[in-house]
């Protein structure tokens, strides 16, 4: 059966995205990948349309602005997520004032990237069902005991309402 959750990578090739791609195939979502700008819009042109883009800050043909603009072309709005090598205070707030969903540097932990990509899925075109089939993905490829009685301790900050700046209070923490 194949997965209704579409993550699309557009990266170089560089190893900023492996450890990414390994996550989100471990929670339940297929990837497909773009090198460029040029490729990623090809791939937006392509159904089925993903339910979130990660890309790289700079690419050969462009910048995750330009990203930002092909995700928001012709009515579509695709959340976009910027991957960064670095922590740039100043990058962070031009990509989120520009429209961007998030921006992580990796290394980032399992229980984030997971918070990340079901959010992003639940603002995107993906029906309930699949988030929710996202989100037991997750629970059940990460969460340990510890984890799972976090969760529950703090099950009224994680609301969905809260869910954006939850999820950018833990980059500028960094």
């Amino acid at each position: 059966m194949k997965n209704e959750v579409l993550a699309l990578l557009v990266h170089d090739g560089t190893d900023l995205f492996d450890g990414l791609e390994k996550h989100l195939l471990n929670i339940q979502a297929e990837t497909c990948h773009a090198r460029n700008c040029s490729e990623a819009m090809a791939a937006l042109r392509e159904a089925p349309l993903p339910n979130f883009i990660f890309t790289s800050v700079a690419l050969r043909d462009g910048t995750w602005a330009d990203v930002l603009d092909i995700a928001n072309m012709n009515g579509k709005r695709v959340p976009v997520i910027v991957v960064s090598r670095v922590v740039d205070m100043q990058l962070y707030l031009q990509t989120l004032e520009r429209g961007a969903f998030d921006f992580i540097v990796p290394p980032i932990s399992q229980v984030e990237l997971g918070y990340v990509v079901r959010t992003a899925a639940w603002k995107s075109s993906a029906q309930p069902a699949t988030v929710v089939r996202l989100l037991f993905g997750f629970i059940r490829e990460f969460c340990s005991p510890f984890c799972l009685s976090l969760l529950q301790e703090h099950q009224a900050a994680l609301k969905p309402t809260a869910s954006v700046s939850w999820s950018r209070a833990r980059v500028t923490a960094r």
